[in-house]
C-alpha cells in the first residue's frame, strides 16, 4: 500500500498538523475502498480523491467542511464543483424525456425586410420555457420559417 504512503506525504505538504493528516488520509481510504472490488480500482479511487480533496484544502476551504464532505460521500462525481454540471445533465436529460411542445401557426411574424415591408408570415415555430423564477411568465421563443428571423418575449 504505497499509494496510501504518497497520499500521506501528499497531505503533509499542506497540512502541518499529524492527527489531521491521518484523520483525513484514513476518511479518504475508507470511501476509497467502499464497494470497489479490485485493489487496482481502489488505488485509482483513492488517488482521485486524495488530489481533490488537497484542492479543496488549497482553495482555502475549512477542514470541517472537508471532513463533511467526505462522510457523505460529496466526492468524485459528487462534489459540489460538479453541481452546475449535474444540474445541466439533468435538464438535457429532462428535455430528452419531456421535449418541449412545438407549435406551428399561432404567431405571425411581424418583421421588417430591408424595404420596410411586414413578413406576415404564419409559418413561425414557437415553444415556451421557464427562464427566470417561478412566480415570473413563461419565455416564449420563437422562430420565422420564411425570413428567419428569431425573437423571444416574456408575457
Amino acid at each position: 500500500m504505497a499509494y496510501r504512503d504518497k497520499g500521506k506525504e501528499a497531505l503533509g505538504t499542506i497540512l502541518k498538523n499529524e492527527q489531521n493528516i491521518r484523520v483525513i488520509e484514513k476518511k479518504i481510504f475508507d470511501i476509497s475502498s467502499k464497494d470497489q472490488e479490485s485493489e487496482d480500482k481502489i488505488e485509482k479511487v483513492y488517488k482521485l480523491t486524495i488530489f481533490q480533496i488537497i484542492g479543496d484544502i488549497m482553495n482555502g476551504e475549512k477542514l470541517k467542511d472537508i471532513l463533511e464532505n467526505i462522510r457523505v460521500e460529496k466526492v468524485d462525481w459528487n462534489h459540489p464543483t460538479f453541481k452546475q454540471m449535474q444540474n445541466m445533465l439533468d435538464e438535457q436529460n429532462d428535455f430528452i424525456e419531456n421535449p418541449f411542445a412545438v407549435e406551428e401557426g399561432v404567431l405571425e411574424c411581424k418583421a421588417r425586410d430591408k424595404n420596410g415591408q411586414v413578413c406576415g408570415s404564419k409559418r413561425v415555430f414557437s415553444y415556451q420555457r421557464q427562464v427566470r423564477s417561478a412566480d415570473e411568465p413563461m419565455t416564449t421563443f420563437a422562430s420565422c420559417c420564411k425570413c428567419g428571423t428569431k425573437w423571444q418575449y416574456s408575457g
